[in-house]
């Protein structure tokens, strides 16, 4: 369990990637109820030590998810993450797609530590607080290719 603690941004490495991976799904599970009212502009990056390269568009609001609650990549990169709250039973399907996520390719910068990460935004002056567990399902595209829990 990962706690989105802290104010103003903050980003939390989620997984490690070692050559290049192609993720076939991109998902957290709320295991602490999220902060009400804190945590938005939320979004997954790839983060290589220098840069971030967004993997969902920063305009995910997270806020007041409760425990079991999903949250996670269903599009593309210029689309909201998806947020499936578990407050009411819920069906959820992409319009354009055959599946409920999104495949995409992630290269490890060349001799840096690089990361898949949840960054978020709070906007309340005390601290947020919640919980969630990460899942990733993946295939190796190179050789000795690797994701691994940061």
């Amino acid at each position: 369990m990962l706690a989105a603690g802290g104010t103003l941004t903050e980003s939390i490495n989620l997984f490690a990637i070692t050559g290049t991976v192609e993720i076939t799904s991109l998902f957290c599970e709320v295991t602490t109820v999220f902060s009400a009212g804190a945590l938005d502009t939320a979004f997954f990056n790839l983060y290589d030590g220098a840069a971030a390269v967004a993997i969902t568009l920063n305009d995910g609001v997270v806020s007041s998810l409760g425990v079991g609650s999903v949250f996670g990549k269903t599009g593309l990169v210029t689309e909201t993450m998806s947020i499936i709250s578990n407050a009411d039973g819920v069906v959820t399907e992409h319009a354009t797609e055959e599946l409920v996520r999104k495949r995409f390719i992630v290269t490890q910068k060349t001799g840096q530590a690089t990361y898949i990460r949840f960054t978020y935004t709070n906007d309340n002056v005390a601290a947020a607080t919640g919980g969630f567990r990460p899942i990733v399902y993946w295939l190796p595209v190179t050789l000795g290719a690797t994701v691994t829990r940061a």
